[in-house]
């Protein structure tokens, strides 16, 4: 198996990003214009979307260091895939919700085997890899909603097919290219390892002035998104916009 390299995580982050970023410009406007919900229900479907994310970072994080990068990437691909498989076949209500979190599980999980595996790239500048990872994410963003504007145009329900087509495609790269990390992060039983849990006042204002922007941003692809096809903005150019 090929040894992991930072072009091919910048590449995965490049697919996964697009998949993801033909679905977040419609989750709350299909929820409450087509599946006829409140934007009260649509907001906590997406709470839980999100939470389901950050469980599965979390957990991605404990199977990266039992299982190695290559089985975690396969496995939370693998969930994903098969969430995008129930939304193609039933996008209505409750399916929906379920498997969007489903989605968000998966996702999660899978984001988690990038930035892990960038942690243990050798020969790089880790700063630049990390870097070029978070480059990459936006640049997916990018092409996703370019195309997500043309794809809502003919079907709004084939950006679910657009979204399996970019998981398949990061499933297939990782069986090849993602290699397994487990010798690397296996710890010495004997060696205690402390942290310091003190809080600085420097990442207190970090983390404020990051849950403030996110705040904020989250608006974007929940009521504005609404807000803009009610005054009569079509939602290909929403996505495009």
């Amino acid at each position: 198996m090929k040894k992991i390299t930072a072009k091919v995580l910048v590449l995965g982050t490049i697919i996964l990003s697009c998949g993801a970023s033909f679905m977040w410009p419609i989750n709350t406007i299909f929820i409450h214009n087509y599946l006829h919900k409140s934007l009260a229900v649509a907001g906590i479907v997406l709470f839980f979307n999100s939470l389901c994310n950050f469980i599965g970072n979390y957990i991605g994080g404990k199977m990266f260091d039992r299982l190695g990068g290559h089985k975690t990437a396969l496995i939370n691909a693998s969930i994903a895939l098969l969430a995008l498989i129930g939304l193609i076949i039933n996008h209505d209500w409750p399916a929906f919700p379920i498997f969007l979190s489903m989605l968000g599980f998966g996702i999660g999980g899978t984001y988690t085997v990038i930035n892990s595996s960038a942690a243990f790239i050798e020969g790089i500048d880790r700063y630049k890899v990390f870097n070029n990872i978070y480059m990459g994410s936006k640049t997916g963003s990018l092409i996703g909603t370019a195309i997500c504007s043309v794809i809502v145009g003919i079907q709004i329900s084939l950006v679910f097919v657009a979204d399996f087509i970019c998981v398949l495609s990061f499933l297939v790269m990782a069986y090849f290219l993602y290699n397994n990390h487990s010798k690397l992060v296996k710890r010495e039983p004997n060696k205690k390892i402390s942290f310091k849990r003190k809080l600085t006042p420097g990442i207190g204002w970090i983390i404020l002035f990051l849950s403030m922007t996110w705040i904020v941003n989250s608006q974007w692809g929940s009521n504005i998104s609404t807000h803009l096809t009610e005054i009569g903005v079509p939602v290909g150019k929403y996505s495009f916009l």
